[in-house]
């Protein structure tokens, strides 16, 4: 005999029955940012970013320091490393911006005295890129770390271009950047 609005299908087991349903098996705990610890950089890792601040130091002075110390904080306080990649952005924004903003030279203004008369422009752009450059790398590591411990097919080809039309590519650049820079400094 079955119970009032039961059909004879369901029964003791049933997917309706709960009487003899087991409890589901309790789930591992989320595991939530704030209890992982982060790793430690090593001493190779500490030892290139001194260098590189070093270096951002040398070509910018403060700026440059300042932009690896923002870099660091982000890091350190654990924030999302896209601020690091939004500010750099917000400051080679800002370039240009206040290029105009200081008044656009005339064509004889234009000279390496202009870049020397008005570095606002020239911080803003260095900082910026250091920020943007960090957030890429910062960004890119864990793949290219998992795309370097991955198998990968030999290349046994040579290069794309050959070997003498890459050496001339090469040299056909290089060639062209000396030029840039000779007629640059001419000016």
């Amino acid at each position: 005999m079955t119970a009032p609005g039961a059909t004879p299908e369901m029964g003791p087991g049933a997917p309706g029955d709960d009487t003899t349903s087991t409890p589901p098996p309790p789930s591992p705990p989320p595991s939530s940012p704030s209890t992982a610890v982060p790793a430690r950089p090593s001493w190779q890792a500490a030892l290139a970013w001194l260098v590189l601040a070093g270096v951002a130091v040398a070509i910018d002075g403060v700026v440059g320091g300042l932009a690896f110390v923002a870099i660091a904080a982000v890091l350190l306080a654990g924030l999302p490393t896209r601020l690091i990649g939004g500010l750099g952005v917000l400051l080679l924004i800002g370039a240009p911006i206040a290029i105009v903003i200081e008044g656009v030279p005339t064509d004889s203004g234009v000279s390496p005295a202009f870049v020397t008369r008005s570095l606002l422009p020239h911080h803003l752009a260095f900082a910026g890129l250091i920020l943007v450059c960090a957030f890429a790398l910062i960004d890119l590591a864990p793949h290219l770390r998992a795309w370097a411990e991955g198998d990968h097919p030999a290349q046994d080809d040579g290069p794309p271009f050959g070997t003498a039309i890459g050496v001339a590519l090469v040299a056909a650049v290089a060639v062209g950047a000396l030029v840039a820079c000779w007629a640059v400094l001419g000016a």
